[in-house]
């Protein structure tokens, strides 16, 4: 469900990148926790080329979040 207030996209790539090989914490801000657990094990899998990709996950679900549409808990990259 689209949080209140809303959830910034810019701040959900920030925070999916700030610790580039550790932690994307991107879907923990969106209120997605297993999904950012998954993407911190994708992450550290990849030598942290998962996070490039869970922020533009982050992104996209924070933007479908924003404009008031839901999101599924495990809805991954939607369309807006």
């Amino acid at each position: 469900m689209p949080s209140n207030p809303p959830k910034s996209p810019v701040v959900a790539v920030i925070l999916s990148i700030v610790l580039f090989f550790f932690l994307p914490l991107g879907h923990f801000y969106i209120g997605q926790a297993l999904k950012g657990i998954i993407w911190i094990a994708i992450t550290w899998f990849t030598f942290g080329i998962g996070s490039i990709v869970a922020a533009v996950d982050a992104y996209m679900v924070a933007k479908k979040l924003k404009s008031g549409q839901p999101v599924g808990k495990m809805e991954w990259f939607p369309s807006s």
